[in-house]
C-alpha cells in the first residue's frame, strides 16, 4: 500500500507543480527603469544585465519521501515568487504569480487529487489482485 500512497502523492504534487508553473502575461516595459526578460536576466534601462535569470520553471523537482512527495523550486527566488500567504513577494501576486498554497487548494478542491489518489490505490490493489 505504500507505495500506491507514495505513487499517489507524486501524481498530486505533479498536479500542484502543473498550477504554479505557468507564467503570467508579461508587464509591458516601462521605459528608463529597469526591466526584466524572461530567461535571460535583469536588465539595466541602459540595456546593461544586472542580474541572470536562474529559469524557474526549469527548477522544479519532486521527490518521494515516507508516505508523500516533496514538490520544491530550488531558484534562489522562487518563495519571493510561490511562497504561501505572507512568504510571497506583494509585486509577483499583482503580476498574477500563484501562491503554493492556492495551488494546493486548487488541486484539491477541484478533484484531481482524490482522483489522482484513487487511480493509484485502484492500481496497487489491481496488481496484488491479479
Amino acid at each position: 500500500m505504500q507505495p500506491a500512497i507514495e505513487a499517489g502523492a507524486q501524481g498530486i504534487a505533479a498536479a500542484v507543480q502543473n498550477v504554479l508553473a505557468p507564467y503570467p502575461a508579461p508587464r509591458p516595459r516601462v521605459r528608463g527603469r529597469s526591466y526584466y526578460i524572461r530567461g535571460k536576466g535583469l536588465f539595466s534601462s541602459s540595456g546593461e544585465l544586472l542580474q541572470r535569470s536562474e529559469t524557474l520553471n526549469r527548477k522544479w523537482s519532486i521527490k518521494r519521501v515516507a508516505l508523500g512527495a516533496r514538490l520544491r523550486n530550488t531558484a534562489s527566488y522562487a518563495q519571493d515568487v510561490h511562497g504561501k500567504k505572507g512568504k510571497q513577494n506583494r509585486y509577483h501576486g499583482k503580476q498574477g504569480w500563484v501562491r503554493e498554497d492556492e495551488a494546493v487548494n486548487k488541486v484539491i478542491k477541484s478533484g484531481e487529487a482524490n482522483e489522482i489518489m484513487t487511480a493509484a490505490i485502484t492500481a496497487a490493489f489491481g496488481e496484488i489482485v491479479t
